[in-house]
Protein backbone atom coordinates (compact mmCIF):
# COMPACT_ATOMS: atom_id res chain seq x y z
CA UNK A 1 0.00 0.00 0.00
CA UNK A 2 2.90 2.34 0.80
CA UNK A 3 4.36 1.60 -2.63
CA UNK A 4 1.14 2.59 -4.42
CA UNK A 5 0.90 5.77 -2.35
CA UNK A 6 4.54 6.61 -3.11
CA UNK A 7 4.06 6.11 -6.88
CA UNK A 8 0.85 8.16 -6.79
CA UNK A 9 2.64 10.99 -4.98
CA UNK A 10 5.56 10.81 -7.41
CA UNK A 11 3.24 10.96 -10.42
CA UNK A 12 1.36 13.86 -8.82
CA UNK A 13 4.61 15.78 -8.24
CA UNK A 14 5.71 15.21 -11.83
CA UNK A 15 2.34 16.43 -13.05
CA UNK A 16 2.42 19.58 -10.89
CA UNK A 17 6.03 20.38 -11.87
CA UNK A 18 5.18 19.91 -15.56
CA UNK A 19 2.22 22.28 -15.34
CA UNK A 20 4.28 24.86 -13.42
CA UNK A 21 7.07 24.63 -16.00
CA UNK A 22 4.60 25.15 -18.84
CA UNK A 23 3.10 28.19 -17.09
CA UNK A 24 6.55 29.63 -16.38
CA UNK A 25 7.55 29.32 -20.03
CA UNK A 26 4.43 31.20 -21.06
CA UNK A 27 4.10 34.18 -18.69
CA UNK A 28 0.65 35.36 -19.89
CA UNK A 29 -0.98 32.40 -18.09
CA UNK A 30 -1.93 30.31 -21.13
CA UNK A 31 -0.40 26.86 -21.43
CA UNK A 32 1.95 26.64 -24.38
CA UNK A 33 1.06 24.45 -27.33
CA UNK A 34 2.35 20.91 -26.92
CA UNK A 35 1.87 21.04 -23.16
CA UNK A 36 0.43 18.13 -21.20
CA UNK A 37 -3.28 17.38 -21.56
CA UNK A 38 -4.27 15.73 -18.29
CA UNK A 39 -7.50 14.02 -17.21
CA UNK A 40 -7.82 12.80 -13.61
CA UNK A 41 -10.53 10.33 -12.61
CA UNK A 42 -11.10 8.38 -9.38
CA UNK A 43 -8.41 5.70 -9.85
CA UNK A 44 -7.01 6.72 -13.23
CA UNK A 45 -4.73 9.40 -14.61
CA UNK A 46 -4.59 10.10 -18.36
CA UNK A 47 -1.79 12.19 -19.89
CA UNK A 48 -1.52 12.99 -23.60
CA UNK A 49 1.92 13.45 -25.18
CA UNK A 50 4.39 12.16 -22.57
CA UNK A 51 8.00 11.02 -22.20
CA UNK A 52 8.78 8.48 -19.47
CA UNK A 53 12.07 6.84 -18.36
CA UNK A 54 12.57 3.72 -16.21
CA UNK A 55 16.05 2.66 -15.00
CA UNK A 56 17.31 -0.62 -13.50
CA UNK A 57 20.95 0.28 -12.62
CA UNK A 58 21.68 -3.07 -10.93
CA UNK A 59 20.83 -4.82 -14.21
CA UNK A 60 22.40 -2.22 -16.51
CA UNK A 61 19.10 -1.51 -18.28
CA UNK A 62 17.20 1.70 -19.02
CA UNK A 63 14.22 2.39 -21.25
CA UNK A 64 12.56 5.58 -22.48
CA UNK A 65 8.98 5.83 -23.70
CA UNK A 66 7.37 8.53 -25.85
CA UNK A 67 3.64 8.08 -26.32
CA UNK A 68 0.65 9.94 -27.72
CA UNK A 69 -1.27 9.11 -24.56
CA UNK A 70 -0.63 7.31 -21.32
CA UNK A 71 -3.15 6.00 -18.79
CA UNK A 72 -2.06 5.12 -15.26
CA UNK A 73 -4.41 2.86 -13.28
CA UNK A 74 -3.66 3.20 -9.59
CA UNK A 75 -5.54 0.04 -8.55
CA UNK A 76 -3.22 -2.33 -10.44
CA UNK A 77 -0.17 -0.01 -10.74
CA UNK A 78 -0.21 -0.36 -14.53
CA UNK A 79 0.56 2.09 -17.34
CA UNK A 80 -1.24 1.77 -20.69
CA UNK A 81 -0.01 3.67 -23.76
CA UNK A 82 -0.84 4.05 -27.46
CA UNK A 83 1.17 5.00 -30.57
CA UNK A 84 4.56 4.80 -28.92
CA UNK A 85 8.31 5.00 -29.54
CA UNK A 86 10.33 3.00 -27.02
CA UNK A 87 14.13 2.99 -26.68
CA UNK A 88 16.04 0.28 -24.72
CA UNK A 89 19.58 0.82 -23.45
CA UNK A 90 21.55 -2.10 -21.98
CA UNK A 91 25.18 -2.22 -20.87
CA UNK A 92 25.81 -5.41 -22.85
CA UNK A 93 23.67 -4.78 -25.94
CA UNK A 94 23.38 -2.11 -28.67
CA UNK A 95 20.61 0.46 -28.36
CA UNK A 96 17.22 -0.85 -29.56
CA UNK A 97 14.37 1.40 -30.79
CA UNK A 98 10.83 0.11 -31.09
CA UNK A 99 7.61 1.59 -32.51
CA UNK A 100 4.10 0.22 -32.08
CA UNK A 101 0.42 0.91 -31.46
CA UNK A 102 -0.38 -0.50 -27.98
CA UNK A 103 1.56 -1.13 -24.79
CA UNK A 104 1.19 -1.93 -21.11
CA UNK A 105 3.75 -1.61 -18.31
CA UNK A 106 3.08 -3.58 -15.11
CA UNK A 107 5.28 -1.77 -12.59
CA UNK A 108 5.17 -4.36 -9.76
CA UNK A 109 6.30 -7.14 -12.11
CA UNK A 110 8.75 -5.03 -14.16
CA UNK A 111 7.04 -6.32 -17.33
CA UNK A 112 6.43 -4.41 -20.53
CA UNK A 113 3.89 -5.89 -23.01
CA UNK A 114 3.65 -4.45 -26.53
CA UNK A 115 1.45 -5.23 -29.53
CA UNK A 116 0.20 -4.17 -32.98
CA UNK A 117 2.48 -3.23 -35.86
CA UNK A 118 5.75 -3.53 -33.95
CA UNK A 119 8.91 -2.36 -35.73
CA UNK A 120 12.37 -2.56 -34.19
CA UNK A 121 15.72 -1.09 -35.28
CA UNK A 122 18.98 -1.82 -33.46
CA UNK A 123 22.05 0.39 -33.32
CA UNK A 124 24.12 -2.33 -35.00
CA UNK A 125 22.00 -2.42 -38.17
CA UNK A 126 19.29 -5.02 -37.55
CA UNK A 127 15.60 -4.49 -38.32
CA UNK A 128 12.79 -6.55 -36.93
CA UNK A 129 9.01 -6.81 -37.29
CA UNK A 130 6.58 -8.80 -35.15
CA UNK A 131 3.08 -8.75 -33.69
CA UNK A 132 3.86 -8.96 -29.96
CA UNK A 133 6.75 -8.24 -27.59
CA UNK A 134 7.41 -8.65 -23.88
CA UNK A 135 10.28 -7.29 -21.80
CA UNK A 136 10.93 -8.67 -18.31
CA UNK A 137 13.32 -6.73 -16.06
CA UNK A 138 13.56 -9.67 -13.66
CA UNK A 139 14.86 -12.13 -16.26
CA UNK A 140 16.59 -9.55 -18.54
CA UNK A 141 14.75 -11.14 -21.47
CA UNK A 142 12.90 -9.76 -24.48
CA UNK A 143 10.45 -12.14 -26.14
CA UNK A 144 9.08 -11.38 -29.62
CA UNK A 145 6.40 -13.52 -31.22
CA UNK A 146 3.88 -13.59 -34.05
CA UNK A 147 5.34 -13.51 -37.58
CA UNK A 148 8.81 -12.44 -36.47
CA UNK A 149 11.06 -11.17 -39.27
CA UNK A 150 14.68 -10.24 -38.52
CA UNK A 151 16.83 -8.63 -41.21
CA UNK A 152 20.51 -7.98 -40.62
CA UNK A 153 23.70 -7.61 -42.59
CA UNK A 154 23.48 -10.31 -45.30
CA UNK A 155 20.84 -12.43 -43.56
CA UNK A 156 17.09 -12.62 -43.13
CA UNK A 157 15.40 -14.84 -40.52
CA UNK A 158 11.69 -15.50 -40.14
CA UNK A 159 9.98 -17.41 -37.38
CA UNK A 160 7.26 -17.45 -34.78
CA UNK A 161 9.12 -16.83 -31.52
CA UNK A 162 12.42 -15.04 -30.70
CA UNK A 163 14.07 -14.67 -27.29
CA UNK A 164 16.80 -12.11 -26.62
CA UNK A 165 18.75 -12.43 -23.37
CA UNK A 166 20.19 -8.97 -22.65
CA UNK A 167 22.87 -10.11 -20.17
CA UNK A 168 24.26 -13.04 -22.14
CA UNK A 169 23.92 -11.50 -25.64
CA UNK A 170 22.13 -14.64 -26.75
CA UNK A 171 19.31 -14.67 -29.34
CA UNK A 172 17.22 -17.77 -29.95
CA UNK A 173 14.44 -18.46 -32.43
CA UNK A 174 12.18 -21.09 -30.95
CA UNK A 175 9.63 -22.10 -33.56
CA UNK A 176 9.13 -22.45 -37.33
CA UNK A 177 12.36 -20.75 -38.44
CA UNK A 178 13.53 -20.03 -41.99
CA UNK A 179 16.90 -18.46 -42.80
CA UNK A 180 17.79 -16.65 -46.03
CA UNK A 181 21.38 -15.80 -46.92
CA UNK A 182 21.36 -12.53 -48.81
CA UNK A 183 23.61 -11.65 -51.74
CA UNK A 184 27.21 -10.92 -50.85
CA UNK A 185 27.58 -13.13 -47.78
CA UNK A 186 29.08 -16.15 -49.55
CA UNK A 187 31.58 -16.13 -52.37
CA UNK A 188 31.90 -19.25 -54.50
Amino acid sequence: MKKIFLYSMLLGCILILSILLCKERNKDGKLISGSLDVDIKKNELTIKGINLTETYPEKGIRWELQSDDLIYERDNDTLYFNSFHLTFYADTYPKIELWGKRGRYIKDEGRLLLSRDLRVVSEDGYRLKCKYAEFSAESNMIRLWGDVELIGPNIKLTGEDLLIHLRKKRDLFLYNVKAYILKGLLSI
